[in-house]
C-alpha cells in the first residue's frame, strides 16, 4: 500500500498497531527500571560489605564514621544546588534530600534482607 495502510479516516488500524508497540515499550521500561534498581542496590551492597569487613578487622574509624553518618542523617556528598542555575536551587535541594532519603532506605533494606532482597517483591518492600 506504499505507506497508505494507516491512512484511514478513523485511524483504528494505527491505534491497534500503537497499542501493540506500547506494551512492548512499557515492558522494556519495567525491565530497565528493575535493572537500574538492582545495579544501585548491588553498589550499595558492595559498599556495606566493605564497611562490615573493615569493622570486623578492627577499623574503629570506619565504625565511628558509620555511627556519625547514621546519627547525622548521612550524606551522599551530592550538592546539586552548587552546580545548577540559582533559579533551580530549590529543586536541587529537594533532589539532594530525595537522594539522601533513597540512599538511607536502600541501605536499611539491604541490612534487613541482605541478598534475600532480590527475591522480594516491590509491594513487600513498601510495607517494611
Amino acid at each position: 500500500h506504499g505507506g497508505m495502510g494507516f491512512m484511514k479516516d478513523c485511524g483504528l488500524e494505527r491505534v491497534m498497531r500503537d497499542l501493540r508497540i506500547f506494551r512492548i515499550f512499557e515492558g522494556a521500561n519495567d525491565v530497565m527500571r528493575l535493572f537500574v534498581a538492582l545495579t544501585g542496590a548491588q553498589h550499595a551492597g558492595k559498599h556495606l560489605q566493605q564497611v562490615a569487613k573493615d569493622i570486623k578487622s578492627g577499623g574503629i574509624g570506619t565504625l565511628f564514621g558509620q555511627v556519625v553518618k547514621r546519627a547525622t542523617g548521612g550524606s551522599t556528598g551530592a550538592d546539586f544546588a552548587a552546580v545548577v542555575d540559582p533559579a533551580l536551587s530549590d529543586s536541587a535541594k529537594k533532589l539532594d534530600d530525595c537522594i539522601k532519603q533513597f540512599g538511607k532506605t536502600v541501605e536499611n533494606l539491604l541490612i534487613k534482607y541482605k541478598k534475600g532482597i532480590v527475591g522480594k517483591k516491590y509491594i513487600e518492600l513498601l510495607s517494611t
